[in-house]
C-alpha cells in the first residue's frame, strides 16, 4: 500500500472534521456579525468575517437580515400592545388587592382565634364561685375563684376603676374557649389585687358581658360614716345650672352630656341594661337621664329644655341603717 493512498474510512472522518470546523466558524462569525454591522469590530475581525462570507451563504443571509430596516409598528399594533399593557397593569392591581384582602382576612381570623383561645374574654359573673380574704395592713384583696364552665379555661384577670360607680373596682375574669369536653382544663384561679388609698369605702365587683355585675367584696360600712360623709353619700350628684342643661341637644350621648355637665355616678341594678345619671339643678331640683349601657352611642333623644321640664323638687332625705343596709326615705 502506497503512502499517498487514502482509505475510505479516513476520508469520511476528514469530511466530518471539515463540517464541524465550518460549523464552529459560522458560530463565531455570527457572534461577531452584530459588531460588524455596527462598525465596532477590529480590522482583523472584519477581514476574517468578509473572507468567511465569500464562501458561506448562511452567514450572508444572516448578515442581510441584520442590515434590513426594522419594520415600524402599525397604529393597530400599537393600540393592541397598549391594550395588553393595560390588561397586565389591571391584572397586577387585582392580584395586589386580592393578596391584601387575603392577608387582612387572615389577620382578622388570627386575631379572633387569639382572642378566643389564648387571651380569652370576660365570663359571666354569675357562673363564678369565689372566696375573698382582705389584708388590712397591705390593703390587698385575695380572690380564690372557680369558673363554672367545663370547656372554658382561666386565662387571666383584668382590673380597672369603674366608669359608672364611684370607689369601685371592676374585675373581669377572662376565660379562653376550649374544644374538648373530656379534658380537665384549669378553671380555678387565685389572684391578689390592691385596693386604692386606705381601702375604706371601696367595693369590688365582678363584671362580664352585657354589663352584668356582681359585688364580691366591700369595705364600705354605713355605721362608720360621719353625718357629713352620709350627706355626701346620699347626694353624690353633680351640681349644675339651668343654663348648662339648656345646651344639651337631642343627638348627644351620655358621654357627650357628661363632658358638658361633668361626671356623675350612675346607678342601676345588677344585670340591668339601663343606668341613670342624676344631677342637681340650681341646687333645689333634680334631673335624671336614663341611658342604655348596651348601646353607648344611642342619643339622649331630648333637648335641654325638655329635660328641665321634667325636673323635680329635691327632697330632704333621712335614713336609718339596718345591719349593712342603708334605708333612705323622704323626711316628713
Amino acid at each position: 500500500m502506497g503512502q499517498g493512498h487514502i482509505l475510505p474510512g479516513q476520508k469520511r472522518v476528514d469530511e466530518r472534521r471539515d463540517i464541524m470546523s465550518q460549523r464552529i466558524d459560522c458560530d463565531i462569525i455570527q457572534d461577531l456579525l452584530p459588531l460588524y454591522v455596527e462598525h465596532l469590530a477590529s480590522e482583523a475581525s472584519c477581514r476574517m468575517i468578509e473572507e468567511h462570507l465569500e464562501s458561506c451563504g448562511d452567514c450572508r443571509i444572516t448578515l442581510e437580515e441584520m442590515k434590513a430596516p426594522v419594520r415600524e409598528e402599525t397604529e393597530e399594533e400599537k393600540q393592541e400592545i397598549d391594550f395588553l399593557k393595560k390588561i397586565r397593569k389591571r391584572h397586577k392591581r387585582l392580584i395586589t388587592a386580592v393578596t391584601a384582602v387575603s392577608l387582612l382576612m387572615a389577620a382578622v381570623v388570627f386575631g379572633i382565634a387569639v382572642k378566643l383561645f389564648v387571651i380569652g374574654s370576660p365570663v359571666d359573673p354569675n357562673s363564678l364561685s369565689y372566696e375573698c380574704s382582705y389584708n388590712e395592713e397591705t390593703k390587698e384583696l385575695t380572690i380564690h375563684g372557680t369558673i363554672g364552665y367545663r370547656m372554658t379555661e382561666y386565662s387571666g384577670l383584668k382590673v380597672k376603676k369603674s366608669r359608672i360607680y364611684g370607689n369601685t373596682l371592676d374585675v373581669s375574669v377572662l376565660g379562653a374557649d376550649r374544644l374538648s369536653y373530656d379534658k380537665n382544663y384549669e378553671t380555678n384561679f387565685t389572684e391578689t389585687i390592691t385596693i386604692p388609698g386606705d381601702g375604706n369605702d371601696w367595693r369590688v365587683d365582678f363584671v362580664g358581658p352585657g354589663y352584668t355585675r356582681r359585688n364580691i367584696w366591700s369595705e364600705f360600712r354605713f355605721e362608720d360614716m360621719t353625718p357629713e360623709e352620709m350627706e355626701e353619700f346620699l347626694y353624690p350628684e353633680t351640681h349644675v345650672t339651668s343654663e348648662q342643661v339648656k345646651l344639651i341637644t337631642s343627638d348627644m350621648t351620655s358621654a357627650d352630656i357628661q363632658e358638658l355637665l361633668g361626671t356623675t355616678a350612675g346607678t342601676h341594678q345588677d344585670g340591668s341594661l339601663e343606668y341613670t345619671l342624676t344631677y342637681i339643678v340650681d341646687e333645689d331640683y333634680l334631673i335624671e337621664l336614663i341611658f342604655n349601657t348596651s348601646k353607648p352611642d344611642l342619643p339622649c333623644g331630648k333637648t335641654g329644655d325638655e329635660i328641665l321640664a321634667g325636673k323635680r323638687k329635691k327632697e330632704t332625705m333621712k335614713y336609718r341603717i339596718e345591719g349593712d343596709t342603708l334605708i333612705t326615705f323622704p323626711k316628713d
